[in-house]
């Protein structure tokens, strides 16, 4: 079989969770210690398997690594993720590991009311199945982690794979600016060949470092901290990502602060504990989020109301966001059809925009991903809700930027 890390073609490791979903939908107002009527469906779920769907169906080759059982029950829950066109061939199989089960009560519009997770395999998961990967992960185009994971996993993952670690990093010349040097990382696919700006609302940002710099070949590292029970893992490498997308009780955790701190504290913490990602989009929900941008908090809303589409389930709009961060990324790092194209880089205010689309196109679906997403279909709902991306999104439609 061909293994994807000896393919040319830009692929992502997702290292997460799978479960199998049992979702309660109530058909009126939830009431609490109360049964409530309604109807229950089960599905394939896991926020690591959820964002690797997303993935998928965006076109990006995915290879899933988490842990696996050997029973017959295990064996037909990766029939069905193999299907879906998910790689786990360079996931462990384990004896004895119970099935990963997620249980949740929804209101009618979607929205969670409670929900227990059994998380007990990946539990399982050891440094030693990481570094049993390590060709395929220094390869990878994208590596997204959950916190689902060990913390001694999530911190080694961050230490080996983060851009000042890059075997491949080359000299970022020292006469740069310190916010040019924050620019190394960022990505070429929309440069100006006349290293103009192009700022404004239009979504990108200048270009004119660019021919000074090298950018470093390692893979874009994204985190999803899952919960705020579970961000508490990533207090000591937090820093290291490229790209990270909590809410903001997670990223209250990750910070140290209680539930009532403001976006503002949260993020002066951040950065005064040197652990601020490169670039932290930061959930909000129906107020939908916020990101740095030129050492300002930016919050980038939801379309109105009447534009979007009715919400079925929204536990897996969170999933799709972080996976349409991963794919517009990879797409301007890596699509050769648009490195000489005539936008400069994107910027975190764009990118948003992409995410918050792809979470509206999720919460419309009743399963955790919605099977009708493509990238023709997240391109054209972000034109849409998003018109003053209509440059971009046109240019790479016309470009192969989407495939």
């Amino acid at each position: 079989m061909h293994r994807i890390e000896e393919s040319s073609e830009p692929y992502c490791v997702v290292i997460g969770g799978i479960n199998i979903d049992i979702q309660g939908f109530c058909n009126a107002a939830h009431i609490e210690k109360d049964s409530n009527p309604g109807v229950i469906t089960r599905s394939l779920g896991g926020v690591g398997r959820n964002i690797a769907e997303n993935l998928v169906r965006l076109g990006v080759r995915t290879e899933l690594i988490t842990v696996l059982g050997n029973s017959p029950a295990w064996e037909a829950l990766i029939s069905r993720i193999e299907h879906l066109g998910i790689g786990v061939s360079h996931s462990p199989r384990l004896a004895d590991v119970p099935l990963p089960m997620y249980l949740c009560i929804l209101e009618r519009d979607g929205g969670l009311v409670s929900a227990v997770a059994d998380m007990r395999a990946i539990e399982r998961l050891q440094i030693e199945h990481l570094e049993n990967q390590d060709s395929l992960l220094r390869k990878a185009a994208c590596i997204i982690i959950d916190g689902n994971l060990p913390k001694a996993c999530i911190e080694w993952i961050a230490q080996q794979y983060h851009a000042a670690n890059s075997q491949n990093k080359k000299t970022i010349p020292a006469a740069l600016s310190s916010t040019e040097r924050e620019n190394v990382f960022v990505s070429r696919d929309f440069a100006d060949p006349a290293g103009k700006d192009q700022n404004g609302d239009r979504g990108f940002q200048n270009a004119n470092v660019q021919s000074q710099i090298a950018v470093s070949q390692h893979p874009i590292l994204i985190a999803d901290p899952v919960s705020s029970s579970k961000a508490v893992k990533f207090r000591d490498c937090f820093g290291l990502f490229d790209i990270a997308k909590p809410n903001l009780a997670e990223a209250s955790t990750i910070a140290n602060f209680g539930p009532t701190a403001t976006p503002s504290q949260i993020i002066a913490a951040l950065k005064a504990k040197s652990i601020l990602p490169n670039e932290l989009y930061l959930s909000l929900g129906e107020k939908g989020m916020l990101v740095i941008e030129d050492d300002s908090i930016h919050e980038i809303s939801l379309p109105a109301s009447n534009l979007r589409p009715p919400a079925a389930n929204r536990s897996g709009a969170g999933d799709a966001a972080c996976a349409a961060l991963a794919w517009i990324s990879i797409r301007s790092m890596f699509s050769e059809r648009l490195k000489n194209g005539q936008f400069s880089n994107l910027r975190p205010s764009a990118k948003a925009k992409f995410a918050l689309s792809a979470a509206l196109l999720a919460s419309a679906s009743k399963r955790p991903v919605n099977p009708k997403l493509d990238p023709r279909m997240l391109c054209e709902k972000t034109k849409f809700w998003y018109p003053e991306l209509s440059d971009l999104v046109e240019y790479m439609m016309q470009n192969g930027g989407i495939i």
